[in-house]
């Protein structure tokens, strides 16, 4: 007979009814004296240990600090910061003191620690040597950051996709992997990156690059058809080369009625608020106007915010530009940054290489 049966059979004897009632205190007694009786320690019963609180750690290295070295030290840090809660904590901590918010630094932690390579992602914001500029003017963004912080490509193209904005801020593509893996980069108040000397702003395809104060927003095609034949006064026997079909994109019934310069220029004076001049020697056609405008728009949008302009395609490649003109020269059916779509009065750009 084992233990167990051993003590089974003498509780029920010793038990009034002949049998154990788990109900009945004084059955529940007896066993924890057969229980003491035979050696054994039941759990409640076991002295508990007591509850190291982060004064008692502080203390204790307070008093071995004189038989530990440096290199000891260090290895007991990297023990602490990058083990568990405490090494997410690190991590967490650095990322908001980025100007992430919670949600954001959670996604970042919580992605980092999934598919463990938060060491190297710590390494990478903690160098000194991972700076914005550092990163070429132009080039792949996730083969950049990859190279920079020797994170595998995969874990930085889907940091590059992290997307949160819910209950704050919201951040785009992008934004959070140059944040979370360069050393110098920060989420600021405006914009969405920082670095000591400069705000970027991140733009990914079909990318709006216009003040919108500058332009008369909000007119449907017919109120645009309107605004064309009032402006120019257009006889009735031809009003229909502007509003004649279904309606439609704004610009090629505009060079349908007119393309003479100076007739051109009075309707964009008036949606574009006097912000878009085409030269006189232009020579018209709906791909010249369209590029005109569109860098035009965006030479006024980049000196308004004031920021770098990183454009990002979607195979993320990008390319950096510092200033508004270095920026319009690149609009151009034969430039990198090429007009996707053009229906309203805000030409949406690509970043195509």
């Amino acid at each position: 007979m084992n233990t167990v049966d051993k003590i089974v059979t003498e509780w029920a004897f010793r038990c009034k009814k002949g049998y154990p009632d788990l109900n009945n205190q004084q059955d529940m007694q007896i066993l924890k004296e057969l229980y003491s009786e035979y050696g054994i320690v039941m759990e409640e019963d076991k002295p508990k240990e007591k509850e190291i609180s982060f004064e008692d750690l502080q203390g204790l290295l307070t008093a071995r600090k004189g038989e530990l070295e440096q290199d000891q030290i260090n290895k007991l840090y990297k023990l602490i910061s990058k083990t568990g809660k405490g090494y997410t904590l690190s991590l967490l901590t650095i990322l908001k003191q980025k100007g992430l918010g919670e949600q954001q630094a959670l996604a970042v932690a919580g992605y980092a620690d999934k598919d463990h390579f938060e060491d190297k992602l710590l390494s990478s914001i903690q160098n000194p040597e991972n700076t914005f500029n550092k990163i070429p003017t132009k080039g792949n963004l996730v083969s950049a950051l990859s190279a920079a912080s020797s994170i595998d490509s995969k874990h930085i193209n889907n940091l590059v996709n992290l997307t949160v904005g819910a209950g704050q801020k919201s951040v785009g593509k992008g934004e959070l992997a140059l944040i979370s893996v360069l050393h110098d980069t920060t989420s600021p108040a405006k914009g969405d990156v920082a670095t000591p000397d400069a705000l970027i702003e991140l733009k990914f395809i079909e990318a709006i690059l216009a003040n919108p104060k500058h332009i008369s927003r909000g007119l449907t095609a017919e109120q645009l058809q309107k605004v064309m034949v009032d402006t120019l006064q257009v006889p009735e026997q031809d009003q229909e080369l502007i509003t004649g079909g279904k309606a439609g994109k704004w610009l090629p019934r505009l060079l349908r009625y007119t393309q003479d310069v100076s007739q051109i220029q009075k309707v964009l004076d008036r949606l574009y608020k006097g912000n878009v001049k085409l030269p006189n020697n232009l020579e018209v056609s709906e791909e010249s106007v369209a590029y005109e405008i569109a860098r035009q728009l965006a030479k006024d949008y980049m000196d308004h915010i004031d920021q770098k302009l990183m454009a990002i395609g979607s195979s993320y490649n990008y390319r950096i530009y510092n200033t508004s003109e270095e920026l319009a020269a690149d609009i151009s059916s034969e430039g990198n940054l090429k007009i996707a779509a053009f229906s309203d009065l805000t030409p949406r750009i690509t970043y195509v290489e």
